[in-house]
């Protein structure tokens, strides 16, 4: 109770100081493609869309476009994509990371296939065996007790705050009369089965997305910022077993390139600028 009223206080403070606030997506401006240009180097004039349906019928279509450019890749669509399979557990996916996939390598190009060598599993790599998938009770404590309550999150409204309390719930004496581990460990238990039996929870499979403008002031629909908010508990499993167990074990191997500063930890993508 004590942070969440200081949190309120600084909120509070924070908007006296800074008073310029940020407010939802009004409209958005779409170029007008019907207009006839005098001269090749003119500014193409836009049309405000403001009604939500009409803005709906637009960026639709255009968000369905941006991500599914994959399927223009060699191996985003057709046979190569159907060989491989959809979680990517077949013959033809364990051979490609392992350097001996051969299936139509004649037709790409030479930059996929440096890119593809760079995908090949070390035998560094190999001999550590593989990442473990296991999520503790501590694991979920651990990273709960530290998570921001007011994180978005979660279409099923199953958000931090949820979990958040369980991990409070178990630091407590245990002669509290709130403690409760059992909680905790159910959720850390749950989490485990999709990753050990290979399966996708209905709730995993949408998500809410949060279109922000790029540019203060300037909602070009080819500059807006989009935010895909996951459920709670998979962005946790992405964070715990990619965006920390994956990222650790590749740099204690040296296999992350030197270029390479977003994601790392001790890095930032920003330090880049100062190389």
């Amino acid at each position: 109770m004590a942070r969440e009223k200081s949190s309120a206080q600084f909120r509070q403070l924070r908007s006296i100081l800074n008073p310029s606030q940020s407010y939802g997506l009004q409209r958005i401006d779409v170029p007008d493609h019907f207009t006839v240009l005098e001269q090749d180097n003119q500014t193409v004039p836009r049309i405000p869309l403001v009604l939500g349906s009409n803005i709906e019928v637009v960026l639709i279509p255009h968000t369905q476009q941006r991500f599914r450019q994959h399927s223009e890749t060699p191996y985003g669509s057709g046979m190569r994509s159907h060989r491989l399979g959809r979680d990517c557990t077949s013959h033809d996916a364990q051979a490609l990371s392992q350097g001996t996939s051969n299936f139509e390598l004649k037709q790409m190009t030479l930059e996929a296939l440096e890119w593809f060598r760079h995908l090949w599993l070390h035998q560094s790599a190999r001999d550590k065996g593989k990442i473990s998938l296991n999520v503790s009770t501590k694991d979920w404590v651990t990273f709960w007790s530290k998570a921001h309550e007011s994180t978005a999150s979660s279409p099923s409204g199953i958000h931090y705050g949820h979990y958040k309390t369980a991990s409070v719930l178990v630091r407590l004496p245990k002669d509290n009369a709130d403690y409760s581990p059992d909680i905790a460990a159910f959720d850390a238990f749950m989490l485990q089965l999709p990753l050990k039996h290979g399966f996708s929870p209905h709730r995993w499979r949408e998500c809410t997305d949060a279109v922000l403008e790029k540019i203060p002031g300037q909602p070009k629909l080819e500059k807006l910022r989009i935010i895909m908010l996951f459920e709670a508990d998979f962005n946790y499993m992405l964070k715990l077993v990619w965006g920390w167990r994956s990222v650790h074990r590749a740099e204690d191997e040296k296999l992350l390139g030197h270029s390479q500063h977003g994601s790392l930890p001790g890095h930032q993508c920003t330090d880049a600028c100062l190389v």
